[in-house]
């Protein structure tokens, strides 16, 4: 009887250990933030998307802005957001942009660097801005801003670099299944994912079902944010 319990006992240890090691090794679930909608105009979805960021915001001065340059709606809806947060009491006084985006006029002063040659340059700009109190806002395509990608520009100086960042990613949205082969962030599990960014590719497959489910009107713009690991957050945004 004794060892039957004994064996009873170390088989629920070796199960308890499998289970954990299995939650340790899984990426947190994303938190919706703002539900799937109809966006009536990008001005009222920027407003909704900021005062969901407004306290993460104003606890941190650095803002990394990301979206897809082949949407221009994208960039519509990030300047609304940029307004939103420049007419606040949290506004950016430094603003830096990668090199190669081709950006309407912001009316604000704008660096342009080549972010894979000037990671480092960056970085320790970055930290003596904190010195000096500078608030500092970074525009650049979604694959560097959303720390879902191991290497990209959020995650290094968010991990390498020990730099407290908030990222805002805004990314397309498949609209029906038959859209989900024209995604042009596929979602590629680890062994076919060759240039790593199959995660981001995942999480907009994964948003794009959930618009299935619901059958939205597809005449209209649809919008919807989530918060992933620490303070990542995905904003999915298509119109028709």
């Amino acid at each position: 009887m004794k060892n039957k319990y004994l064996t009873l006992f170390f088989f629920v240890l070796l199960l308890g250990g499998v289970l954990l090691a299995l939650s340790w090794g899984r990426e947190p679930r994303p938190r919706l933030r703002i539900p799937l909608q109809i966006v009536s105009s990008p001005t009222d979805f920027s407003a909704q998307i900021y005062s969901q960021l407004m306290d993460s915001i104003k606890q941190n001065s650095i803002l990394v802005l990301g979206y897809q340059p082949e949407y221009p709606e994208q960039m519509e809806l990030l300047l609304s957001l940029i307004q939103a947060v420049q007419t606040s009491d949290s506004s950016y006084d430094t603003w830096v942009a990668e090199e190669k985006l081709e950006l309407p006029s912001l009316g604000h002063d704008l660096e342009k660097i080549n972010l894979r040659e000037s990671l480092e340059p960056l970085a320790e700009g970055l930290r003596q801005g904190l010195t000096q109190h500078r608030r500092i806002l970074i525009l650049v395509p979604a694959v560097y801003s959303t720390r879902l990608i191991k290497g990209s520009l959020a995650d290094q100086l968010n991990r390498r670099f020990q730099l407290p960042v908030v990222t805002v990613s805004v990314v397309e949205i498949p609209r029906r299944r038959e859209d989900e082969k024209n995604i042009s962030i596929p979602c590629a599990m680890t062994d076919a994912d060759s240039i790593g960014t199959g995660a981001l590719g995942c999480a907009i497959l994964q948003a794009g079902r959930s618009i299935y489910r619901k059958d939205p009107d597809l005449s209209q713009a649809l919008g919807m944010m989530d918060q992933r690991q620490g303070l990542d957050f995905l904003v999915f945004y298509s119109k028709n």
